[in-house]
């Protein structure tokens, strides 16, 4: 089932809006993204192995996409990656144990502050994944 979401980007600089358009078609997850001078696809085996993928894209134009799943906090767990979708992932607190109430959907609007790279936002994840506590 296709689904839209509406969210702001920021392209070298100057804030815009743009469109991001889910899909799934034999078993493989979709995502394409539309801004003023721009337009990619990306699919991957779960939503938020496809939004790496156009990140990787993105990054190397200068283009940060606004959305939960390119926030530093944000990332699914394992047990989500191995099942469904994971358009949801979990907004990770250092030092605690994610929990159901802490999840959000990848697509999401989040701010230019809470963005970070594919690099950084993995990165926080195993620093996370260090130091939680019970």
């Amino acid at each position: 089932m296709e689904e839209k979401y509406e969210v702001m980007c920021n392209i070298k600089g100057n804030s815009t809006n743009a469109v991001i358009t889910t899909n799934e078609r034999e078993g493989k997850y979709q995502i394409k993204f539309m801004t003023e001078g721009y337009d990619a696809f990306a699919e991957g085996e779960n939503f938020f192995y496809a939004l790496i993928e156009l990140r990787k894209w993105l990054e190397l134009q200068d283009v940060k996409l606004l959305c939960k799943g390119c926030s530093r906090d944000v990332y699914p767990s394992p047990m989500i990656l191995s099942m469904g979708d994971s358009i949801k992932a979990y907004k990770l607190t250092m030092g605690k144990h994610a929990l159901t109430k802490d999840l959000v959907n990848i697509f999401e609007p989040c701010e230019l502050d809470e963005y970070a790279s594919i690099e950084e936002q993995y990165t926080y994840y195993e620093e996370w994944s260090k130091c939680k506590k019970a």
